[in-house]
């Protein structure tokens, strides 16, 4: 069973904002529509980490994080491109999506990790049933 320090660790939290962030922006008209898909997936990613042991929770943990980062990516893009930077809006956003930039490039390390932490727990156990 799962403690609710597991349920809450910190990509959980990066998930959840995220999700709640790209959900808000599409809702204000502020994104386009595409925004809506990073928002469902975060969701997703935080619902499929209650379930313990599913072997594609990791895999769509680190496509989640790949997918919110290409997002952040295109949106910061735009924004360096559009033709007034010293609009206080425009630095706004320029912030806030680099600070999620920042953070979701962290959680890709933190996720792809936990993949890779699993992988050799399990060949380690392999190994250890080869040898008794």
């Amino acid at each position: 069973m799962m403690s609710l320090r597991d349920v809450f660790s910190v990509t959980n939290i990066v998930f959840i904002i995220g999700g709640v962030y790209f959900a808000a922006v599409t809702a204000l008209g502020e994104a386009t529509i595409y925004s809506l898909v990073p928002a469902a997936l975060c969701f997703i990613a935080f619902a499929l980490s209650l379930r313990e042991n599913l072997y594609f929770a990791g895999p769509w943990r680190v496509a989640t994080a790949v997918s919110v980062l290409v997002l952040l990516a295109g949106q910061e893009y735009s924004s360096f491109s559009s033709t007034s930077i010293s609009d206080p809006y425009t630095v706004a956003t320029i912030v806030l999506n680099g600070t999620f930039f920042v953070v979701f490039f962290g959680v890709l390390l933190s996720s792809a990790r936990e993949i890779t932490k699993r992988e050799k727990e399990g060949e380690e156990e392999e190994i250890q049933e080869t040898e008794s």
